[in-house]
């Protein structure tokens, strides 16, 4: 256990992952530079920041990952580049995450991606003519909850598993209103274990 000087105390940080230290401010201000730079589409629009964790093909992400290699390498030889040497390890760097992204990702099960906002699913809920009581079996077209919960406690056995964790399994819900928030929760990240 630690103890502070102001009389606060935590626990001990050892088994505990320092991503503050693996992580450098300088390299992450450079590297969000670069990818705000590249967000303009052909048509003027601009991509959301996150548009890249939708998915990108393993072989598109190899392929330009080789092209900023080979502009890191020309640099690092003293020859020019296209971008420069920032660039190309800027676009090195955003083709590794990608292409890791999609491997961790598919261990885990598939992309998790939000369906509904939060205010979305409150709405839904107020406007639910189905109270607590009833089962998932009383709500017409009630299988996507059942099927939504499986994948739920699918990725929570994944994570679980992963990460060493040896809890029992989540029991099923007894009600569409217990099974679906829970589901919600994790998909979206809302609230959750924060997967």
């Amino acid at each position: 256990m630690r103890e502070f000087e102001t009389g606060a105390n935590r626990n001990s940080e050892e088994g505990k992952i320092d991503y503050e230290g693996f992580l450098n401010p300088l390299v992450i201000k450079r590297f969000g530079e670069y990818m705000d730079s590249h967000r303009q589409l052909e048509t003027g629009e601009l991509r959301d920041s996150d548009n890249w964790q939708k998915g990108i093909p393993l072989d598109s992400a190899m392929k330009s990952a080789w092209r900023h290699f080979h502009d890191w390498h020309m640099e690092h030889r003293g020859y020019e580049s296209r971008e420069g040497l920032e660039a190309a390890l800027c676009g090195l760097l955003f083709n590794v995450q990608s292409y890791l992204l999609t491997i961790l990702e598919e261990k885990q099960g598939g992309h998790w991606t939000p369906v509904y906002t939060q205010e979305q699913f409150n709405d839904a809920l107020d406007a639910s003519p189905y109270d607590r009581d009833d089962t998932l079996a009383d709500v017409p077209g009630s299988g996507a909850f059942s099927d939504a919960q499986q994948q739920d406690l699918e990725f929570d056995r994944l994570y679980d598993d992963a990460n060493g964790n040896k809890e029992e399994p989540a029991e099923e819900p007894k009600n569409w209103v217990e099974a679906w928030p829970k589901w919600f929760q994790n998909v979206v990240g809302a609230v959750g274990k924060g997967k």
